[in-house]
């Protein structure tokens, strides 16, 4: 089966088509803004650009006529948000200006069309009865999403600048897409469980967790006779992730004679100047994602607090850099990590258990290291190309 994959940006979009070619599954994939490996145009870019880019670079296997581009609504958005445009609002218009862009007779020689969640409410309308249209859906489902968000802004008043309410019509579109799929592939339990809350039937939603790639395993440097723990923080500094969560709990913990707290990510000034003003806390900026490798080799623990996701990429990633990770129900923690072996799960918002995690490994190095080594040799079994097996496995049973 043939499949054209439609995507208007970035996220984890490339992994598939890289993966779907690998199978023979990829007919053409169809973005805004992205590049095959060896595209003229990449080497008259500074380096700097290229960096910038490097997450729109498709694998060497993809050829030029699988690739068709439709760049002008990503490239509004972005000058809208530098203008200060909110993301919400932007991010909608460029899926839907993306949309309409797409002619029905680019679809009519594909045996199989793949969505993205937020992204092709449109375009399973114009497909309906006409052939399979699979959604992937990359986080849990909105409704429950506002439920959490309406939680955290009383919670955390101050940081409710990032957690504007969702609109009605943008969540009804949403829902549109999961009653005109076949099917919805999702990449945790979380996020399956989110979609059965609301109704969505259970026969129509598969989980294939995300894998992880080979350049984050690298032998662990040693500490260089540094005493304390060093855990991480790595992700958008806001309360949905559970930034001001984790420093609450880093607060009353007082772990600062016996470990560190680094936290990485895209963040406003607001949180920039919280996170400051903690003693033991040190924020290391937005890190490119060809740095994660090297600062998950600076640290010994991730700390990944999140109230709510679709999966976390970073929680396979820091395993296979040899860190224990610890995290919540609401993330694929519970489908990767085992319990109190190769890292820690608890529920969102515990502070208590969190705190007592924290202490328990800034006070026993050796548990770290072991755990760490245990996570290792658990995310090898989460690759890439194992993702792209099963998902020609779901695309089998819908031919």
């Amino acid at each position: 089966m043939k499949a054209i994959v439609i995507h208007p940006g970035t996220q984890y979009s490339h992994r598939l088509v890289s993966q779907l070619n690998r199978v023979g599954y990829l007919q053409k994939f169809i973005t805004g803004i992205a590049f095959t490996a060896n595209d003229s145009f990449l080497r008259w870019l500074p380096d700097f650009v290229k960096a910038k880019l490097s997450n729109r670079v498709l694998d060497e296997s993809i050829s030029p006529d699988q690739l068709q581009r439709i760049p002008i609504p990503e490239l509004m958005a972005w000058i809208h948000m530098m203008m200060g445009g909110d993301v919400e609002t932007e991010m909608h218009r460029r899926n839907k200006a993306f949309q309409n862009r797409i002619e029905l007779k680019m679809l009519s020689s594909a045996q199989c069309v793949i969505g993205f969640d937020t992204s092709s409410w449109i375009v399973a309308e114009r497909l309906k009865g006409m052939k399979p249209y699979i959604l992937d859906q990359s986080i849990a489902h909105p409704r429950e999403k506002e439920i959490v968000y309406k939680e955290l802004r009383n919670r955390y008043p101050d940081w409710s600048v990032d957690m504007v309410p969702k609109s009605e019509t943008a969540i009804a579109e949403e829902e549109g897409e999961y009653t005109l799929s076949s099917k919805i592939v999702v990449a945790s339990t979380f996020t399956k469980k989110s979609l059965l809350k609301q109704g969505v039937p259970s026969d129509k939603v598969v989980v294939n967790p995300y894998g992880v790639s080979k350049d984050f395993f690298r032998p662990r440097q040693e500490s260089n006779g540094r005493s304390k723990i060093r855990f991480l923080y790595l992700g958008l500094l806001g309360a949905r992730k559970g930034l001001p969560f984790l420093l609450e709990v880093w607060r009353e913990a007082k772990l600062y004679d016996v470990a560190e707290l680094w936290v990485a990510g895209p963040a406003n000034d607001f949180a920039i100047s919280a996170v400051r003003d903690i003693r033991g806390v040190f924020y290391k900026g937005r890190v490119p994602f060809k740095d994660v490798p090297e600062l998950l080799d600076a640290c010994d623990c991730l700390v990944f607090p999140s109230f709510f996701e679709g999966f976390g990429q970073v929680i396979l990633e820091a395993m296979a850099a040899g860190l224990p990770v610890i995290t919540t129900t609401a993330t694929a923690g519970p489908d990767v990590i085992e319990d109190a072996r190769d890292g820690f799960i608890f529920e969102p918002g515990d502070t208590k258990t969190l705190s007592e995690i924290m202490k328990r490994l800034a006070n026993d190095k050796q548990l770290c290291c072991e755990m760490g080594r245990l996570a290792i040799e658990k995310v090898r079994a989460f690759s890439w190309d194992s993702y792209g097996d099963r998902w020609k496995v779901i695309m089998d049973r819908e031919n």
